[in-house]
């Protein structure tokens, strides 16, 4: 990857009641919303984010409250003036990368499994979004609509429930994004592609010995030799995809959560190497535990790049 380069997610969303969500993969093109159906106001900057918001509507100077679904986002909440109405919710995330560009752990897992594949939406100012529908935030039973738009400053995501669709949603999403960013593609990268998978067939070809190895050992000195070479397998590759040189977009930053979720398994190996050799079982134990769960993890995230069009799987 180019160096300094993050992902930032930025999103805007609706809620009635409080906090916001987002959502997952992609597939079909869509025709750009029309703006036509709600009257808005000049572009304005609020923070990191510059668009335009319905005539009548105000900052809500309320924000979102502490222990909320979003808390720690530092949200910017806009809404209609009348009491009680539901909120946009505009902030900037520099952390929670992965292939949907999505803060999965403030997600419902059922909803985002049941989620269809977004439509590819292009907007008039030449921005690339993906329309998801159906989402929801965890401890939260309203659905919403979310569009997700990368771009060099990150992700701008607008999220809608029932009420405001098809509009104002569908006008705001056409106005917004990170001020003084450019817009990326939501395409997948060949480049990146092949690169990925070049890296995962070595890694499979490193790991095949070591991973028979382990099977059937019998005594902690073979456990540790064994795991410790598949932590190196799985580091290597982690470092290879990191490598990887291609253009900046969000199939680009995708990426980045592969290595992680890589180095995550290469980590829970060492764990087992180390207890193995040091002949704790408890700590052999809750080593293994930890590695199904990022083994998982690493699938999950190869399972979202498959439903973004990327063909990419681990070695058998």
């Amino acid at each position: 990857m180019p160096p300094g380069l993050i992902a930032i997610l930025v999103a805007l969303g609706v809620l009635a009641a409080g906090a916001l969500g987002y959502l997952a993969g992609h597939d079909s093109r869509a025709d750009a919303p029309t703006t036509t159906a709600t009257a808005l106001g000049e572009p304005t900057t609020f923070g990191p984010l510059r668009m335009s918001i319905p005539v009548g509507w105000e900052v809500d100077a309320g924000g979102v409250p502490d222990g909320s679904v979003l808390s720690g986002l530092s949200p910017i909440a806009v809404r209609p003036d009348v009491p009680q109405s539901a909120r946009l919710l505009a902030w900037l995330s520099t952390g929670e990368v992965n292939p949907q560009l999505l803060p999965l752990g403030r997600i419902d897992p059922a909803s985002l499994q049941a989620a269809k594949p977004p439509t590819t939406v292009e907007f008039p100012n030449g921005q690339t979004a993906l329309r998801y529908e159906d989402l929801r935030l965890r401890r939260r039973q309203s659905p919403l609509t979310l569009y997700v738009a990368p771009t060099t400053k990150g992700v701008v995501t607008l999220a809608c429930p029932a009420e405001y669709l098809p509009q104002p949603c569908d006008a705001v999403a056409t106005t917004i994004a990170a001020a003084g960013s450019d817009p990326l593609p939501v395409d997948p990268d060949a480049t990146v592609a092949d690169g990925v998978r070049g890296a995962l067939s070595r890694l499979g070809s490193a790991s095949e010995e070591p991973a028979k190895t382990l099977a059937s050992a019998k005594k902690g000195g073979t456990v540790a030799d064994a795991s410790g070479d598949l932590a190196d397998a799985y580091r290597a590759a982690a470092d290879s995809i990191g490598a990887i040189d291609a253009p900046l977009g969000a199939a680009v930053v995708s990426f980045d959560g592969v290595a992680t979720r890589l180095n995550a398994v290469a980590d829970a190996y060492s764990a087992i190497a180390g207890a193995a050799d040091a002949g704790n079982r408890n700590g052999y134990d809750a080593a293994s535990k930890r590695l199904t769960e990022e083994r998982k993890q690493l699938e999950l995230m190869l399972t979202m790049l498959r439903r973004q069009g990327y063909d990419i799987r681990m070695p058998k």
